[in-house]
């Protein structure tokens, strides 16, 4: 039985349309590059801000309120256990900082090492002691 379906098409145009789909499925997208990019600079990108104000921060201050909730609901079940301070570490203070304490777009690894405002990574000058 014929396949009516690919009868127009020889051999070579079989296999250029194979690879050109394997090549288009293999090859990263440039958003993809761009998120990857941006997670090594020092500074957020303008679609990670909005992402970060729309999204991240809503999301955050549901999770410091509802982990501030659980907190409260299982306070006695941590002060009997002596690990109130752990507690309220996790549900509370983490949640917080993520949400009120982080730079606007930055991701964790940028906000640990986030330069002063007005400074740019090229401004820094190394000494080196001469012995």
């Amino acid at each position: 039985m014929t396949n009516y379906l690919f009868a127009p098409f020889s051999l070579i145009a079989k296999l250029v349309a194979v690879f050109a789909l394997s090549f288009s499925l293999l090859a990263p997208s440039a958003s993809a590059i761009e998120v990857l990019e941006e997670a090594t600079i020092d500074r957020p990108g303008m679609g990670s801000v909005i992402l970060d104000v729309l999204v991240a921060r809503p999301l955050g201050v549901a999770a410091t309120l509802g982990g501030s909730a659980l907190f409260v609901a299982t306070l006695p079940f941590s002060a009997l256990g002596g690990n109130t301070a752990e507690a309220a570490a996790i549900l509370v203070k983490r949640p917080a900082a993520a949400t009120f304490m982080r730079c606007l777009g930055c991701t964790a690894r940028q906000d640990e090492n986030k330069e002063p405002l007005g400074t740019l990574a090229q401004d820094k000058v190394e000494t080196v002691e001469l012995k």
